[in-house]
């Protein structure tokens, strides 16, 4: 993990919101991204912008431990995402088990 982001919590309650809880805001130093034609030049200057995220959550542990798990559950779910949209895994070939593991090992194994 990177040590060049900071974060502040709050507790909060929107008004249709049953219960209050934990925000934390978190914000994250990051090389900035060139949308301009890139020259080729021996020096490129660098340029750092800021990325902003913001959890909601009801985890009594610290912000890096909570941080640390987001970004890992997210990690996780664009590997399911990607393996659905390249791989075909949200289509259920047959009817047991032993015939869709097979058609799940051939789609990766394929792709």
């Amino acid at each position: 993990m990177d040590a060049t982001w900071s974060f502040f919590e709050c507790a909060w309650k929107p008004k249709k919101w049953k219960k209050t809880y934990r925000f934390l805001f978190i914000r994250q130093r990051c090389a900035a991204i060139r949308k301009e034609p890139i020259q080729l030049d021996l020096f490129i200057p660098h340029e750092y912008g800021y990325e902003f995220k913001v959890i909601v959550t009801n985890k009594g542990a610290s912000g890096k431990k909570i941080l640390r798990y987001h970004n890992g559950r997210a990690a996780q779910e664009s590997v399911l995402g990607e393996l659905k949209s390249q791989s075909q895994m949200d289509y259920i070939a047959v009817r047991n088990l032993m015939g869709n593991q097979l058609f799940m090992m051939a789609a990766v194994f394929v792709a």
